[in-house]
């Protein structure tokens, strides 16, 4: 314990990867301390949404990848591909940040795993393709069904066809062409801070 004058202040180990070991240092931080204290709802307010976002956006992507390569490598396949799809979010930062997070990671990820494949002289190429607003399940299952017919009747949206056109351009390319980033999104959708379109909606 350290003091300078009325004020003190404490060093607490915070290395834990036990989410409950981590929990319980903040319930011991007295009540006066964290009423000043700003609440991050993304972060702290659900639990199990954060852990599910970055499990399957991050830790199932690296998984599989992984295994992917292995599977390839064992089996004399040096021409396959991987392709990742990441989302727009993954370029900048929405509403949604925690999200917005783990598809960040997507597209570090993208690019180390490229350059990893390329240090042990592999010709397996990863592409990232970051789509913007798609209709499908996920904005039933983040919003609710309510704010997701919202959002789908108000906004011009891609389909998931549009998206496997888009997996089947990058696979046409020959063996010596390599699509690292492809970005897609409804041509009506405008990314900005002032466009009436962004909000929680926005992939």
């Amino acid at each position: 314990m350290e003091r300078t004058g009325q004020r003190s202040t404490k060093g607490i180990r915070t290395y834990k990867t036990d989410y409950e070991t981590v929990f319980a240092i903040f319930r011991d931080i007295p009540c006066e301390v964290l009423h000043k204290s700003l609440i991050l709802e993304q972060i702290l307010g659900k639990k199990t949404h954060t852990i599910l976002f970055f499990q399957v956006n991050v830790m199932a992507l690296c998984l599989c990848t992984r295994e992917s390569v292995k599977m390839m490598r064992a089996n004399g396949v040096d021409d396959g591909h991987i392709i990742n799809i990441n989302s727009l979010s993954g370029h900048r930062c929405g509403k949604a940040h925690f999200y917005s997070a783990t598809k960040h990671a997507v597209t570090a990820l993208t690019e180390g795993i490229r350059w990893e494949l390329r240090e042990i002289n592999s010709h397996i190429k990863i592409t990232s393709i970051s789509p913007g607003l798609v209709k499908t399940n996920f904005a039933y299952t983040a919003v609710g069904e309510a704010a997701a017919e919202e959002c789908y009747s108000t906004r011009q949206s891609l389909d998931p066809q549009d998206i496997a056109n888009a997996i089947e351009t990058v696979l046409s390319y020959p063996s010596h062409v390599q699509v690292s980033e492809m970005m897609i999104r409804p041509t009506e959708q405008v990314v900005s801070g002032k466009s009436k379109f962004q909000g929680r909606h926005d992939k």
